[in-house]
């Protein structure tokens, strides 16, 4: 069977000193075709995904996987994603475009945390929930979009974290304390406001690389969380 390897059009983003493997929708192969490139097994999964579209990017995400790292992890409980012995990546996915971040030796300490937003402004009542009255002041300096870079940094330090903490926490675990951006890309600085976890103590600092990038026709934020300064 065809591995669809040659149907992938890949698009390397640089974000802080991590390099991002991303998939322009607009430029990948039709959902019949990636249809009769998969597997069995992975078609019955996506035949469980109804929306076409949603379908298409789940199986583009999982051939992502399989040619960056070689399989497709399985998910945990808590929809994350299982990794084999040393490995750890994160993926994340947005108006039917995907981006992978995978590293083959990896530490607790520092997994890979991205995600992918549009840059608009959150809805206000999503905005309540995702940043401080005191974080409005630090994130409005981004300027147009500035709510959802912060939300798409959260997500990221979410995934950056989830391994070391082992449960679901939520926004206001992490407050922003520093913007410096410029040009398109920058760097937020984050602590965390409570104690999660004996690897990620209150007052732990997590550092989010983010960029401005093109996927299709939209402009997107590529985030990217880890521990501490650089």
């Amino acid at each position: 069977m065809a591995t669809g390897k040659c149907l992938l059009n890949l698009q390397f983003e640089t974000v802080g000193d991590r390099t991002i493997v991303c998939l322009d929708s607009s430029l990948q192969a039709s959902l019949d075709l990636l249809r009769e490139i998969s597997s069995s097994d992975m078609l019955a999964k996506a035949d469980e995904i109804r929306h076409p579209e949603r379908q298409r990017e789940w199986i583009l995400s999982r051939m992502l996987m399989r040619e960056i790292a070689g399989y497709v992890p399985e998910k945990g409980e808590h929809g994350e994603l299982i990794w084999r012995d040393e490995h750890a990546g994160s993926l994340t996915h947005k108006k039917g475009h995907v981006a992978l971040a995978w590293r083959a030796v990896a530490s607790k300490s520092d997994d890979p945390g991205i995600d992918l937003e549009s840059v608009r402004d959150l809805e206000d009542d999503l905005q309540l929930k995702v940043v401080t009255f005191a974080e409005v002041d630090v994130g409005s300096q981004i300027g147009r979009g500035w709510s959802t870079a912060v939300f798409s940094a959260k997500e990221a330090i979410f995934k950056c974290l989830f391994r070391n903490v082992g449960f679901r926490f939520y926004y206001e675990a992490a407050e922003l304390l520093d913007v410096n951006y410029a040009g398109g890309h920058g760097i937020m600085m984050f602590s965390m406001t409570r104690h999660l976890s004996e690897r990620v103590p209150q007052h732990s600092k997590v550092r989010v690389d983010f960029k401005k990038i093109r996927l299709g026709a939209d402009e997107f934020w590529l985030t990217s969380a880890r521990r501490g300064f650089l």
